[in-house]
């Protein structure tokens, strides 16, 4: 699933760049919540999990964007949480148009785009543009009129 709405997000940023005549750049992050209260610092086994968990991401992130004509060095990743991240990099990047992708929820939690993006879109300066994946379906029905 994540997969197919990493696809959709790059072929959007890379349709949308194309239009703008701009440059796509992949922003992964990922989280150690697993190994709460683990300091690369104070324990040696803690860094080498940050260490190769950093390692593979960037390795799978790099494939990804190969498949996208995104180059090695456009590609960043960084421990953290995917808001926070995907800010900073906006700033340091000084990024126009940041896309990305939710996994849109159903029910009441559907009537919300995502606490990823809410957040992403509540603390950039950045416009942002939110795709979902390709079946989503709307929690929310639109009501139509007839004529009478």
């Amino acid at each position: 699933m994540h997969q197919e709405l990493n696809q959709i997000v790059l072929a959007q940023a890379r349709q949308l760049a194309k239009m703008l005549g701009s440059t796509v750049y992949l922003v992964s992050a990922f989280s150690l919540s697993a190994y709460a209260g683990a300091s690369p610092t104070t324990d040696p086994l803690a860094y080498k999990v940050i260490f190769l968990q950093h390692k593979n991401q960037l390795k799978a992130a790099q494939h990804i964007a190969k498949q996208y004509e995104i180059t090695e060095n456009q590609v960043y990743v960084r421990e953290g949480a995917a808001h926070r991240v995907i800010k900073d990099y906006a700033q340091e990047l000084d990024a126009g148009v940041i896309v990305l992708g939710t996994v849109a929820r159903s029910g009441i939690s559907g009537l919300f785009i995502g606490n990823t993006a809410e957040s992403v879109m509540e603390h950039t300066q950045s416009d942002v543009v939110v795709v979902k994946q390709a079946d989503f379906i709307s929690p929310i029905r639109s009501v139509g009129s007839t004529a009478v």
